[in-house]
């Protein structure tokens, strides 16, 4: 067993040892990762900085429930958490523990996938595009990336897998619909999951919300992400996916494919355009529209008293009318939101993941260049964080998952083989 993790611990130096596994570099290849951390950055810049997060990236980048953006749009210290966020704010700490005379302050501003390295490089001087200097969630390691920003030491190993709604039996990749000619998968924008797909009608969305709507009205067959953000959607009744897609759930959903979803009775209009008044206008429009010659009362003097009292008669059952209404509205408010919500729970309760796994994906903290000492502080936090326990660190944000012998294996070197 001991010579098994041994062997195990090796192939896992190669693989994840260094930035320099698999052609990774630290855009300076006469930098060694054991010489001292520098006195400062090279580049005297702002003291603030920004710390790009995605809304949709849970366990990795949790954003909390009474979070407040500033006037800039910026979050603030404590409104974000998660894996990898947590690791961010200890080397940040760790940066200001260090260079307490030009310590910085960091802010957190909600980006989308396909944003995270062009923001890292844009012009600080373009105010329409706010410069980041370092995204902290789920961000695989691949050589295009390298080549454009830095990247830290690896902290977390995910496989790519594929979620499906479950309706019985094994999925079948061969046994599609006549009409299909390959298989629908839909990825997120800006992610490396293309890469891993062949043969495929490839579906791209903009945050994984739009994307499993998508599975849900059968747009797509499959839906490829990371397996351990899939896994927290499909586990965790908090998941702020989750609960983002369960909110709009009518119109991301319902209202898209109502075959599939059936919206609630009172969000249809059943009225015919040929006979019926169109939906809102009041039944008896066409009589107030004309004066009605019989009624009692014609201006504002009526004859001996008779049309104040009817008046006042009717004022009393219009108040008994208004708020049995209201009470009506209330009551269908609430069966409209449980129509929407067992909808839902229905479709998490059958969300699943396929067992094949895609591919193996590296993540780490990419970096604005010339933010070098910022960086020492990342790696040194990322080795921290293995050291003090990381195995509790990882079942904090990903309970009831076991690590796999990958992440072991990366607990194990990053620990110091403790």
């Amino acid at each position: 067993m001991m010579r098994t993790k041994q062997l195990l611990s090796v192939v896992l130096v190669v693989l994840l040892g260094a930035p320099h596994a698999f052609g990774q570099t630290d855009h300076d290849p006469k930098k060694k990762h054991d010489t001292p951390p520098p006195a400062a950055d090279d580049r005297h810049e702002s003291v603030e900085i920004l710390i790009g997060v995605r809304f949709d990236a849970a366990p990795f980048a949790i954003r909390a429930a009474d979070a407040r953006m500033d006037d800039q749009g910026r979050y603030g210290w404590d409104d974000w958490s998660g894996f990898t966020v947590d690791i961010c704010k200890k080397g940040v700490s760790e940066y200001n523990r260090r260079h307490p005379k030009t310590p910085i302050k960091a802010y957190f501003v909600e980006i989308e996938a396909s944003e995270r390295i062009d923001r890292l490089v844009a012009d600080r001087d373009d105010p329409s595009v706010p410069a980041l200097d370092m995204v902290c969630g789920a961000v695989s390691v691949t050589p295009d990336r390298q080549a454009r920003v830095p990247f830290s030491d690896i902290l977390f190993v995910d496989a790519r897998a594929a979620g499906r709604v479950h309706e019985g039996g094994l999925f079948d990749f061969a046994n599609q619909p006549a009409e299909q000619d390959v298989l629908r998968v839909g990825y997120v924008t800006g992610s490396t999951a293309k890469e891993s797909l062949a043969d495929v009608a490839a579906k791209e969305f903009p945050t994984h919300i739009q994307g499993l709507a998508a599975l849900a009205c059968k747009k797509v067959d499959l839906y490829v992400t990371d397996r351990s953000i899939l896994q927290d959607v499909i586990n965790n009744t908090k998941n702020p996916v989750r609960l983002a897609l369960q909110d709009e759930w009518a119109k991301l959903v319902s209202n898209q494919c109502p075959d599939v979803y059936p919206p609630h009775p009172s969000d249809v209009a059943l009225f015919d355009p040929g006979t019926d008044p169109p939906l809102g206008t009041a039944p008896d429009a066409q009589s107030e529209s004309t004066p009605d010659h019989g009624s009692v009362e014609h201006g504002t003097e009526s004859m001996d008293g008779t049309a104040e009292a009817a008046t006042n008669g009717m004022d009393g059952r219009s108040q008994g009318s208004a708020r049995d209404e209201s009470a009506n509205e209330t009551t269908q408010g609430i069966e409209v939101k449980e129509h929407y919500l067992r909808q839902s729970k229905g479709f998490f309760a059958n969300l699943t993941t396929l067992p094949n796994q895609l591919s193996l994906e590296r993540y780490a903290i990419p970096v604005r260049e010339g933010r070098d000492g910022l960086l020492w502080a990342i790696n040194l936090a990322i080795a921290d964080n293995f050291r003090g326990g990381g195995e509790d660190a990882f079942r904090k944000y990903f309970p009831g998952m076991q690590p796999t012998p990958l992440i072991k294996a990366l607990i194990f070197i990053r620990g110091g083989g403790q």
